[in-house]
């Protein structure tokens, strides 16, 4: 009789962690999330899985990884972390029900090319990645017209966000199963201040020009300052090209937000570039709403 309960007593517990044990639940979600800022990548990871269960993990960590921070079930864990070969190993080996990781790494982002390859560690039934870029970093090429392909992103994106100052590449999976590995490769650059470094280029030209100036007659001048404004527009030769190809890819016009977005430009950069190319009756404004329609003439 007390075998008998001892059999019992067992029997009965491993019922109560059959549903702990299966961590292939089809409620189970994944969301990868990359932040590219300063020469580096915040990464957060969060992993649920419906309900609680015995979770065995092993996370492989770039070997640079710092600020590590793990939470099981929203209380903060201290992680027990192994250094191994070019990761850091964290194992997790416990009943959870949501698992959540983030840390920083500069290793991910080299020369402008953030690279990543994730592997599904369980199956689950949504797999989420989001690449989100600080306002000072762009693609290398601009979205072509229509889809989100571009040779500058790998594998071509789900979705794109913007809030209007920063894009968002959302990468979407349905079913995905254990061991499925997702590579990502995105090349990047980042934006220079190139207002600051026309103003220097104007300055030193309208230097020399307005010592001419006091120096010469008014018509040898005004021979002297068109041929330095021709070369000035030689600087802005390359953003004018692509702003004008846009408009020509978007069928002739497009709002001046999407221009701001697509091009990676600043708001005052992308202002003075548009007046510019109406003075020379390249482009005109119309206003609709409280947007901005710029048609290419």
């Amino acid at each position: 009789m007390k075998r008998f309960g001892i059999a019992f007593s067992l029997g009965f517990l491993i019922l109560l962690l059959i549903p702990l044990v299966n961590a292939n639940a089809s409620n189970s979600t994944a969301q990868y999330d990359f932040f590219i800022h300063d020469n580096e990548v915040t990464v957060n990871v969060l992993y649920s899985f419906g309900q609680s269960r015995l979770i065995e993990l092993r996370l492989n960590l770039p070997k640079d990884a710092m600020n590590i921070n793990l939470k099981i079930d929203g209380v903060e864990s201290k992680p027990t972390i192994i250094n191994l070969g070019n990761y850091k190993v964290i194992s997790i080996y416990r009943i959870a029900k949501t698992i959540q990781l983030s840390y920083d790494s500069k290793s991910m982002l080299k020369r402008n090319i953030f690279i990543t390859d994730l592997e599904s560690p369980f199956s689950f039934s949504n797999f989420t990645i989001k690449l989100k870029l600080a306002p000072n970093y762009i693609l290398e090429s601009p979205v072509k017209k229509g889809t989100f392909s571009t040779a500058s992103i790998y594998p071509e994106p789900t979705a794109l966000e913007t809030d209007g100052q920063t894009i968002s590449f959302v990468w979407a999976y349905n079913d995905t199963p254990k061991g499925k590995s997702y590579p990502i490769i995105v090349l990047l650059k980042q934006r220079t201040n190139k207002f600051v470094l026309y103003t220097v280029i104007l300055l030193l030209i309208l230097t020399p020009v307005s010592i001419f100036f006091f120096v010469k007659k008014k018509p040898k001048v005004e021979k002297i300052i068109i041929r330095k404004v021709d070369k000035i527009s030689k600087h802005l030769k390359e953003d004018e090209e692509q702003v004008l190809n846009i408009l020509k890819q978007k069928g002739g016009k497009c709002e001046q937000g999407t221009l701001r977005v697509v091009t990676g430009m600043s708001k005052a950069k992308l202002s003075q570039l548009l007046k510019e190319l109406e003075e020379r009756k390249l482009i005109t404004k119309r206003k609709q709403g409280k947007k901005n329609i710029i048609i290419r003439l």
